[in-house]
């Protein structure tokens, strides 16, 4: 059971939250990724930007620099360092 925070202390992110631009490095990400899924299979992600925007669609490919999805049937690429939250829907995340 995880532990409440204290006084001051940053709550521990939700099970789903894959990467946080405020606590998490491009390498993290990168890592993360490879880690969960390799090369394998077309995982849905929901990516928060730091624009305000989200986009919801199936990781096609990444590197530590991009990441390209297929979004409404159209084929995506966002910039890493753009990125603000990445978020693995129904799936917990691990770190």
């Amino acid at each position: 059971m995880a532990r409440a925070a204290g006084f001051g202390e940053r709550p521990a992110p939700p099970p789903s939250l894959l990467f946080d631009q405020n606590s998490d490095s491009a390498e993290t990400l990168w890592r993360r990724l490879h880690d969960r899924f390799g090369s394998t299979g077309s995982p849905r992600l929901i990516l928060h930007l730091k624009n305000g925007t989200t986009r919801i669609g199936n990781l096609q490919y990444y590197d530590r620099s991009l990441i390209a999805m297929h979004v409404g049937g159209n084929r995506i690429e966002i910039w890493v360092k753009d990125i603000a939250h990445v978020i693995v829907p129904g799936k917990q995340a691990e770190g």
